[in-house]
């Protein structure tokens, strides 16, 4: 038996978060997604939405730095342990992956990776 799944998609870029919708929507018909622009509002939906997805950009708008990013991801980690959160970031660098993994993330994607199914 399958549960329902809920994502979140924590991204500040409207094109990439609008590209993220859409494939979400095209492989994963039955789920739930929603999205956050911002820190504030990602925590906000990762209390009230309990996601079982939670695909987070490092840098947010309004971030002061990547530190900002590990931080979230600590957070969230902490908060729901049964959350699967996964970064997807234009920053490729293996220490930052590894403070990502480090923090609480599961995986560590690039941006410049293919979307291949």
């Amino acid at each position: 038996f399958l549960r329902q799944q809920r994502i979140l998609i924590v991204e500040d870029h409207a094109a990439v978060r609008a590209g993220l919708l859409a494939e979400f929507a095209a492989n994963l018909p039955d789920a739930q997604v929603r999205v956050a622009a911002d820190e504030a509002r990602a925590r906000k939906e990762f209390d009230l939405f309990n996601p079982t997805l939670c695909l987070v950009d490092l840098i947010l708008g309004g971030a002061r730095s990547l530190a900002d990013g590990i931080g979230l991801i600590e957070d969230l980690a902490r908060s729901a342990s049964g959350t699967a959160i996964l970064v997807y970031s234009a920053v490729e660098d293996a220490d930052l992956a590894r403070r990502a993994l480090a923090a609480g993330a599961r995986g560590f994607i690039a941006k410049s990776e293919p979307m291949e199914n």
